[in-house]
């Protein structure tokens, strides 16, 4: 299985929609895209209430700035963006 894939699965069970696993899989998601998925995506994808798609956002935006700061922390000076990342806001 995919790193990609863990983390999607972490980002849906830390939202409480671990049911929706194989579904987001099917359609070969990982984390980065989850914050570009619109309402109607979501809603057809499963994620039926806006709390849970504002949950589900804000899990994804929060995954990807670890593995933003994790990526830089172990490649310290070698990746130009680093400097650039800040903690998301909601």
């Amino acid at each position: 299985m995919a790193a990609d894939n863990l983390n999607l699965r972490d980002v849906l069970q830390t939202a409480g929609l671990s049911t929706l696993v194989a579904k987001f899989e099917g359609e070969r998601m990982d984390v980065t895209m989850l914050q570009s998925l619109s309402d109607s995506d979501m809603i057809r994808l499963g994620v039926e209430t806006i709390g849970d798609r504002v949950r589900l956002r804000h899990c994804a935006k929060q995954q990807v700035y670890i593995l933003d700061y994790f990526l830089c922390s172990t490649h310290r000076g070698s990746v130009s963006y680093c400097t650039q990342l800040s903690l998301p806001s909601d």
